[in-house]
């Protein structure tokens, strides 16, 4: 016998005796990693990000707010609408990762 049969019974029992452990300590590191990932990417505020669209929303209102000026209940409910989509937009897309556009 060359004792290869020792070897293998060797890495079985490492394996089976220290496998777990490893196992739940890479675990442990992924966790931590996608939690400080996540944490960096909910906290960097890019307000320049939603400025071309805010602008165009803004435009946009106004013109149908031109066209609709003889009724100030519907360029009221135009304005409203429109501040409900920036505060969208703003909460959407300001918060994103770094280096993205």
């Amino acid at each position: 016998m060359d004792g290869t049969g020792i070897e293998q019974s060797a890495e079985a029992f490492f394996f089976d005796l220290y496998g777990d452990e490893f196992d739940d300590r890479v675990a442990e590191v992924v966790d931590e990693l996608l939690a400080d990932r996540i944490a960096d990417r909910n906290t960097q505020f890019r307000p320049l990000s939603v400025l071309p669209l805010i602008a165009l929303v803004v435009i946009a209102v106004a013109g149908v707010s031109v066209l609709l000026q003889r009724t100030p209940l519907a360029v009221a409910a135009v304005w409203l609408a429109a501040a409900v989509m920036i505060c969208g937009c703003v909460t959407r897309f300001a918060f994103r990762r770094r280096g993205s556009f």
